[in-house]
């Protein structure tokens, strides 16, 4: 495995790596002066600078090999002929590059910036502009001649030609020159597009970015942001349980704290279920201090919404993160069970599927093996029932711990013993 990070890594981490012998750290210095000049005659494939233009160059690129990249480009885009000035930074070299391209290639590629680091030509063309499908692939193409851009061998999207963005920093720069209530107007088309590819649960997270994206950059130019809330809100939910489902815990408490923020107030119902989901994450994601506080505020809304399923799911979920805190007892065991009998009353068997699981591993844990087999069972049975795959792997786990602890019969401990 190969990883590159700046030097600050090792300010935060100084011992990493630390005696570890199949672990080594190269450090990439400044270029040199004479590198440099090297590079930058090697890119251009001649001499075309005088004595005092490159002077001033090589104190600018300080050594940053890209800032001499994009500088020689800038000189095949504009011709060897003319004197350039030199921008202070690499942005700004990207930035000139960028003004030297026709309108329209410029509106390219920042349609392509808002789509992100990689994008499709079906998602630049769904953000406006008059190429359209043989036509801008050959303006791609020429894009992708000019190092702007590349085109990748494969594609994560069937039927699309995947491009990126040769650096990160082009697109950055790119996407920096849009106006605010523009990108807040081409975030919104990306989303659609996204949507109107079907199977939304695939690109959760692409479509929750640009739905956010697009709100707070609406919000931010001082425009009317109501009608991009609830969809924000439902792909950041979708996106929780996307990144719930991979395991992702930390990045799904994310997500889901994001939505609840969209949540109005007066919708107790869902911000309950949110608060839920919420301190569930955090729970599993190790931070049990913050996940009580989180799902205690849950119960007190569900509570006066007058939702008994989703308060009995969160005194599920309190009376595990507590007997991690304290340990398994008897109240904890009793908890479980009336939780268990208000979401039998409801009907609510992914509430049960968690419930039932609780419920065996207590059990096991106070040293009732045979009662917590029968838990684990119905656990399983009703995660079956209603798909909640964390709970069946869960309770099936268990149920293998409790069977192992089961006594083996004589007849098979004699043949052992043979």
């Amino acid at each position: 495995m190969v990883g590159t990070a700046r030097p600050e890594l090792l300010a935060r981490r100084p011992g990493w790596a630390g005696g570890k012998p199949n672990a080594l750290t190269l450090s990439l210095t400044p270029l040199s002066d004479e590198d440099t000049a090297r590079l930058i005659g090697s890119l251009i494939g001649r001499p075309v600078l005088d004595a005092g233009q490159q002077a001033v160059l090589l104190a600018h690129a300080g050594g940053n090999p890209l800032y001499t990249e994009q500088y020689a480009q800038m000189l095949a885009d504009q011709g060897t002929g003319q004197q350039l000035s030199l921008p202070e930074s690499v942005q700004g070299i990207i930035g000139a590059r960028l003004d030297l391209l026709e309108p329209w290639e410029k509106r390219l590629l920042q349609n392509a910036a808002v789509i992100g680091k990689v994008f499709w030509p079906g998602a630049v063309a769904a953000l406006g502009g008059k190429a359209g499908g043989g036509e801008l692939e050959e303006y791609l193409h020429g894009l992708e001649r000019k190092q702007f851009v590349r085109r990748d061998q494969a594609s994560s999207l069937a039927g699309e030609t995947q491009y990126a963005f040769a650096h990160v920093l082009v697109r950055d720069v790119a996407y920096g020159q849009i106006p605010r209530a523009a990108r807040a107007r081409k975030h919104a088309q990306a989303a659609g597009w996204i949507e109107s590819l079907g199977r939304t649960e695939d690109h959760a997270e692409r479509l929750a970015h640009h739905y956010l994206s697009a709100l707070e950059l609406a919000r931010a130019a001082s425009q009317d942001a109501a009608a991009l809330a609830a969809p924000a809100r439902t792909a950041l939910q979708a996106a929780g349980d996307r990144a719930f489902a991979l395991r992702a815990f930390a990045a799904a408490a994310g997500y889901y704290r994001a939505a609840l923020a969209l949540w109005p107030q007066d919708m107790q119902e869902q911000r309950a279920g949110l608060l839920r989901l919420l301190g569930t994450m955090l729970y599993l994601a190790g931070e049990l201090e913050q996940a009580e506080t989180v799902v205690s505020e849950g119960a007190e809304v569900a509570a006066a919404a007058g939702l008994p399923a989703v308060q009995a799911r969160i005194r599920v979920v309190l009376t595990e993160i507590r007997t991690l805190q304290g340990g398994p007892s008897a109240a904890a065991l009793a908890e479980c069970e009336t939780a268990i009998g208000v979401l039998d009353t409801e009907s609510d068997r992914d509430g049960l599927a968690e419930a039932w699981t609780l419920a065996g591993r207590l059990r096991f844990w106070l040293g009732d093996s045979p009662a917590a087999e029968q838990a684990l069972e119905r656990a399983i049975a009703y995660a079956w029932q209603c798909g909640n795959h964390r709970a069946e792997s869960l309770a099936a786990s268990w149920l293998g711990v409790r069977l192992t602890k089961l006594p083996v019969p004589a007849d098979a401990a004699t043949d052992r013993a043979e």
